[in-house]
């Protein structure tokens, strides 16, 4: 049985916020928009003659910012609504072998994505900030990490467990 020796549990803090304010902006960008498509001119007795307190815009125009709005509070509704999926995202270190799953927010869907990586398939890992590059032969798999002192603590125990792999290789090699 396969000791689990490192678990990151949650999306990247930057993504969160990110996908957070941006759902927050879009909600109040529909509003406003929707609100100026119902905007109408003043009724005061000098404007009375030419505008008559009709609207700001034309009906062409009027429909059109009313589905611009619409359309940015559903992707607001989206960007918020992917925010329970993104938190699901997982790293899971083991002796032998690494794994978890990750979750792509696409068009208020989430998407899940699983990872299974033996030691032996890695021909290195490299690390930019909270995203470890784990390199295998003809490909790549990105990990994003919750925060950067957590990925620095997963890449050096990762880099362990390889460098383990290939001691004990090693050894056997000259055993045999």
């Amino acid at each position: 049985m396969e000791r689990l020796l490192f678990e990151s549990k949650g999306a990247p803090t930057k993504a969160v916020v990110m996908s957070g304010v941006g759902g927050g902006i879009l909600a109040v960008l529909g509003i406003v928009i929707i609100v100026i498509s119902q905007m109408k001119h003043a009724t005061h007795s000098v404007y009375s003659g030419v505008y008559g307190g009709g609207y700001l815009v034309g009906e062409g125009a009027r429909t059109m910012l009313i589905v611009f709005g619409v359309v940015s509070i559903l992707a607001a509704i989206a960007s918020l609504c992917s925010l329970f999926g993104i938190a699901k995202t997982r790293l899971m270190v083991y002796d032998y072998h690494l794994e978890g799953s990750y979750y792509i927010p696409i068009l208020g869907l989430t998407i899940r994505r699983d990872y299974y990586v033996k030691y032996q398939d890695i021909a290195g890992i490299t690390r930019n900030q909270n995203v470890l590059i784990i390199h295998m032969v003809g490909t790549q798999q990105r990990i994003a990490v919750k925060n950067n002192q957590m990925a620095e603590t997963a890449h050096q125990m990762i880099q362990q467990c390889i460098d383990y792999m290939k001691y004990s290789q090693q050894n056997q090699g000259t055993v045999n």
